[in-house]
């Protein structure tokens, strides 16, 4: 599933390479469930209908979605990376216990709900420079995992 879309570029696919090592490395052992607070509401659908690596969500308002999911990314990284509630994605060196999720509760969710965005993006051809920023902290912070 995530890794059907290669339009979606070169660093998506690193992404999902990175967090591909990241299970192995754990053995696709759940330790702790990422947090549902703020989650986008296509994800919670996903993991309700079992996570089908064909179901596709309806997002009809990117900018909402876009805003739910840095709510999450936000709601979900370690206290250090935060000033004033608001993410500060310079900061990468520290503990990233609360991150360290793996398995089917865990940092796939985050991959599936940037998959689920990035396939709006190319369907509707806008809202790119949001969703690559995402990419792009989900790929520092997998790096540091």
């Amino acid at each position: 599933m995530l890794q059907s879309e290669s339009a979606m570029g070169e660093e998506w696919m690193e992404v999902v390479t990175l967090w591909a090592s990241f299970e192995r490395q754990w053995k696709y052992k759940e330790v702790s469930k990422l947090g549902p607070t703020n989650r986008p509401a296509a994800v919670g659908e996903w993991i309700g209908r079992g996570r089908p690596s064909t179901w596709r969500p309806v997002i009809g308002d990117l900018a909402r979605y876009e805003s739910a999911f840095w709510k999450w990314w936000s709601g979900v990284q370690p206290d250090w990376r935060l000033e004033d509630g608001e993410l500060v994605r310079k900061r990468l060196v520290g503990d990233w216990e609360p991150l360290r999720r793996p398995g089917t509760n865990g940092v796939v969710s985050v991959l599936v709900g940037l998959f689920y965005w990035g396939l709006v993006v190319l369907e509707k051809g806008r809202g790119r420079a949001g969703w690559r920023s995402a990419v792009k902290d989900c790929h520092a912070a997998l790096k540091e995992l």
